[in-house]
């Protein structure tokens, strides 16, 4: 069994459009997570 070079993966970054949109992605959810959040705080003290 021989010693052979693994083969390069080609990786390359993404592109200024796609980390943009993957950004832009992140941002949403966060801001869909802190309204979840607020709502289920409004709900506890409206129960309590």
């Amino acid at each position: 069994m021989e010693d052979r070079p693994l083969p390069r993966l080609d990786i390359k970054p993404p592109t200024r459009a796609q980390r943009d949109a993957m950004l832009a992605n992140i941002r949403r959810l966060r801001e869909l997570d802190e309204r979840d959040r607020l709502a289920r705080e409004r709900q506890q003290v409206g129960k309590a």
